[in-house]
C-alpha cells in the first residue's frame, strides 16, 4: 500500500508499506480523507517538538471499514468512521479519573506514532467512531472541531458572556462556528485581513479586530460597555498573542488555552488575581465530544463546505502542505 511519510524536516516521500492485518480487537480501514493541521505543518517544518522521524503523519482521519478481528462484533463492511487518535494507557491517574484525553502516557497517532496518511490503517476498535450519515470530508473534520468543542466545554460559556477568540485559523474558526448562539457577543483577533474576512461566513455579526491596526483593549472596552471579556480562547499558540489575551479579561473571567506554546508565559499576577480569573488549558477531546460534533455537522450540513478549502490528492505530496491565509482547512484525498 502507498503511504506519505515525513522522513525528516522538509522531506516528504510516498512509499510502499505492507498492508496491515488487524489483531483480535483491531479494525482495518481503507483511509479516504486526512485533514492537515498546524501539527502536521510544523512536523514538516521541523518545529513540532514531539515528533520522532520518520513518521507517517495524519490524525484527522476518515475511512471505511474493511476487516476486523474476532473480538469486534458491532461493525459491518463499509461502515464510515472517523479516528479518535488519542491512544491512552488506561492505567495512569488521569485514565483512572476518565480523563483519557490527557493520559499521562498518551500516544497521539500521527504525532507520537504513525498516523493515517496511508491507503490502509489499523487501530483498536475503541478509537473509531461510526457515522454513516456523514460523507468522508465531513468525517475528516470531526477531530479539529472536537478540539474546539472541548475548549468550549472547558470554558463553561454562558449566554451573557462576551467572548474573544485569539486567532482565525482552523481551530479559532471551529470555536467561532460552534459557539454561535451560546454567548452575547464574539470578537475575533487576527493580523490577517483575509482570515478575519472569513469569520463573517461563520457568524455575520462577529466583531473583527486586527491588532496591527486597532488597539484591541480599547476596541473590546468600547464593544462591551467597559465590561471587557468574560471568556478568552487562545487558538494561536503564539506567545505574543497569548500573553496579550490577559489584557482583555473581565472580572470573573476565564482564559482557555487551546493553542500550545513551548515557552514560559508571563502575565501580571496582581491584575489577574484581582479579577479572580481562571486560567485553563484544553488538550485534545473526548469521544463524547466527537459525537457532539457529529450531531453538529448533521444539523449544519453546509458547515464543511465553508470550512474545507481544498481537497488534494495524496500523490501531490508536498503540495498538500502548502499554507496561505486563504486556506482554512486542506484535506488530502487518499482514496475514492
Amino acid at each position: 500500500m502507498k503511504a506519505l511519510i515525513c522522513n525528516e524536516p522538509n522531506n516528504l516521500e510516498i512509499i510502499d508499506l505492507e498492508k496491515p492485518t488487524p489483531s483480535k480487537s483491531e479494525v482495518l480501514i481503507q483511509v479516504k480523507r486526512v485533514g492537515i493541521c498546524g501539527t502536521d505543518y510544523n512536523a514538516v517544518l521541523g518545529t513540532q517538538p514531539f515528533i520522532n522521524y520518520p513518521l507517517v503523519l495524519g490524525h484527522e482521519v476518515s475511512g471505511e471499514v474493511v476487516a476486523w478481528g474476532e473480538e469486534v462484533k458491532d461493525l459491518k463492511e463499509k461502515d464510515r468512521v472517523t479516528l479518535l487518535p488519542y491512544v491512552n494507557c488506561g492505567s495512569c491517574h488521569a485514565c483512572d479519573m476518565g480523563l483519557y484525553n490527557c493520559c499521562e502516557n498518551i500516544q497521539v497517532l500521527g504525532v507520537h506514532a504513525d498516523g493515517g496518511l496511508s491507503e490502509y490503517f489499523k487501530v483498536d476498535r475503541k478509537y473509531l467512531v461510526v457515522e454513516n450519515a456523514l460523507d468522508f470530508n465531513q468525517l475528516a473534520i470531526v477531530e479539529p472541531l472536537a478540539i474546539a468543542a472541548h475548549g468550549i466545554n472547558r470554558s463553561a460559556v454562558k449566554k451573557q458572556d462576551h467572548v474573544l477568540i485569539m486567532g482565525a485559523g482552523p481551530i479559532g474558526l471551529a470555536v467561532l462556528g460552534q459557539i454561535s448562539g451560546k454567548c452575547k457577543s464574539v470578537t475575533v483577533v487576527d493580523v490577517s485581513e483575509e482570515r478575519l474576512e472569513a469569520c463573517k461566513v461563520f457568524l455575520e455579526d462577529v466583531l473583527l479586530c486586527n491588532p496591527q491596526k486597532v488597539d484591541v483593549a480599547e476596541f473590546v472596552k468600547n464593544n462591551t460597555q467597559g465590561a471587557m471579556i468574560d471568556c478568552v480562547f487562545d487558538a494561536t499558540g503564539n506567545l505574543a498573542a497569548l500573553e496579550s489575551g490577559f489584557h482583555y479579561l473581565a472580572h470573573g473571567s476565564r482564559y482557555v488555552l487551546i493553542g500550545l506554546q513551548k515557552q514560559a508565559i508571563s502575565f501580571s499576577h496582581p491584575e489577574f488575581h484581582k479579577r479572580e480569573g481562571t486560567l485553563m488549558s484544553s488538550r485534545n477531546a473526548t469521544k463524547s465530544e466527537f459525537k457532539d460534533v457529529i450531531a453538529f455537522l448533521l444539523a449544519n450540513p453546509d458547515f464543511s463546505k465553508k470550512y474545507i478549502s481544498n481537497v488534494i490528492d495524496m500523490q501531490a505530496g508536498e503540495q498538500c502542505f502548502e499554507r496561505s491565509n486563504q486556506v482554512i482547512k486542506n484535506i488530502i484525498k487518499v482514496s475514492e
